[in-house]
């Protein structure tokens, strides 16, 4: 039995760099990528190198075959990847070093479910269809972890989340993300990593809070993916048999050693 099951994106990531992200208007591209990328592919390719007994669910058109195999050769377990009539996902990101904003074209994730899956000691829901994971939360038999990021703005609901929360272990979420699901549903009754970019991360569980700095980064390479370094990190203290601060604090260094160039995906 793997460690962790990771559901969400497999994205072909296009990367445009500029100074600024403007308001308004256009802004020169400094400097463009095309790579793999996706919240469900960093976080397994990251925790695979970890050491994580990892697995990976999500659905992608024929041309993300490379990226699939690119989890393979990691030691990703990619037998629930499904591919679909449709191409993509293809997500196109504006980086200025610091913020991003991005733009996603779902493709086969739009419409994904999932009819079997293995289990594991960890099912993490990232990005992708809040009404799927909910099929599949009701048969984990193991630990969840509900991370809908930025999706959580336009894909869920009061309803759906509330239901997918039943079933949940814990929560990742940023500030913004935090403030929204606070009042769509009020304050979540589970445990919640709260991530705070340079700063670390709060660990909040009923009425106590843990505050766990961040190692300072003075020479930072990439900032796309640094989130899912940290949940790599975290699960791979959890399979350590750490505690859940401890995780937080190791997960703070493994995103600070992924944005100074030391975790690299190949």
């Amino acid at each position: 039995m793997p460690f962790l099951n990771v559901f969400g994106h497999i994205n072909r990531d296009v990367i445009l760099r500029v100074p600024y992200i403007p308001e308004v208007g256009s802004v020169a591209v400094t400097d463009r990528e095309v790579c793999c990328g996706g919240t469900a592919f960093n976080t397994a390719m990251i925790a695979a190198k970890l050491e994580v007994s990892v697995h990976i669910y999500s659905a992608v058109g024929k041309s993300l075959k490379e990226c699939v195999e690119k989890l393979r050769r990691n030691g990703v377990g990619v037998d629930g990847v499904l591919f679909g009539d449709d191409d993509g996902p293809f997500c196109y990101i504006i980086d200025d070093g610091n913020e991003q904003i991005a733009a996603i074209y779902q493709g086969p994730m739009d419409n994904a479910r999932w009819q079997s899956f293995g289990e594991a000691k960890w099912t993490h829901f990232c990005t992708g269809s809040p009404e799927s994971y909910l099929e599949v939360a009701e048969k984990v038999r193991g630990r969840i972890a509900l991370d809908p990021g930025q999706e959580v703005f336009y894909k869920y609901d009061k309803g759906i989340l509330q239901k997918l929360l039943k079933y949940a272990d814990l929560l990742f979420c940023n500030k913004n993300e935090y403030g929204f699901i606070r009042k769509l549903v009020g304050e979540p009754k589970i445990r919640i990593v709260l991530t705070l970019g340079s700063e670390g991360a709060r660990l909040i569980h009923r009425n106590e809070e843990i505050s766990i700095q961040a190692k300072r980064v003075n020479n930072v390479v990439r900032t796309i993916g640094a989130g899912d370094s940290f949940r790599a990190g975290f699960y791979c203290a959890l399979m350590n048999g750490k505690t859940f601060k401890d995780a937080v604090r190791f997960a703070n260094e493994v995103a600070s050693r992924y944005v100074c160039g030391d975790i690299i995906i190949e």
